[in-house]
């Protein structure tokens, strides 16, 4: 049936991806998906977080459903950070084996912290544990401002309240498509390491 459950909501998706496709095979597509997918779910996993699906080149996930996560808009951030660093370390890779023909890519991040409706969601023939509600859209809405602001992760002003140790930039406000309510965001930066740096 569900339950309301404060979460940290997480949306990614590979910047140009529908450019990039058209120069590459259908083989090619599936080899970059793949190895990128296990990547960035591996992080996920190592972050006490949970994938909710897979859209195309999209991601979505999730930090405190079904189970309490300690500190969950910290683990959120500190898995993304590391999902930056680990499409570099791809993008690496690919450069150094150019027989597989895969190009560098880059990716664009939403975070929020809110509360949401989690639960076991769709027919009486399939169901999957997924997030709805009002805070799952806006951090979709967050993700595609990356096009906007050109930074590669952007945090709402809620999780940046959760995560004041962390390097975070103002990026300002926005209004997002169906809301009324404004919303302040930031760009995150870097961890606790960077933000005390001089």
């Amino acid at each position: 049936e569900g339950e309301t459950r404060e979460i940290t909501a997480f949306f990614s998706d590979i910047r140009g991806f529908t450019t990039i496709s058209h120069s590459l095979s259908a083989v090619q597509v599936t080899s970059l998906l793949n190895q990128y997918f296990t990547e960035m779910t591996k992080i996920v996993t190592d972050h006490n977080g949970l994938v909710d699906k897979y859209m195309g080149d999209g991601m979505a996930a999730m930090w405190n459903p079904p189970i309490d996560v300690a500190n969950h808009p910290a683990q959120a951030a500190r898995a993304s950070l590391a999902m930056l660093k680990a499409v570099d370390k791809l993008n690496a890779e690919w450069r150094n084996d150019p027989k597989h023909g895969l190009p560098e890519i880059r990716i664009g991040i939403g975070l929020h912290t809110d509360e949401a409706q989690v639960g076991n969601f769709g027919s009486e023939d399939h169901l999957e544990y997924s997030m709805l509600g009002d805070m799952v859209n806006l951090t979709s809405r967050l993700e595609a401002l990356n096009k906007v602001y050109a930074a590669p992760i952007i945090i709402s002003a809620a999780m940046q309240a959760r995560i004041p140790d962390f390097a975070a930039v103002p990026l300002g406000r926005f209004t997002a498509a169906g809301r009324s309510e404004v919303t302040e965001i930031f760009a995150l930066a870097g961890d606790e390491a960077l933000a005390r740096r001089p």
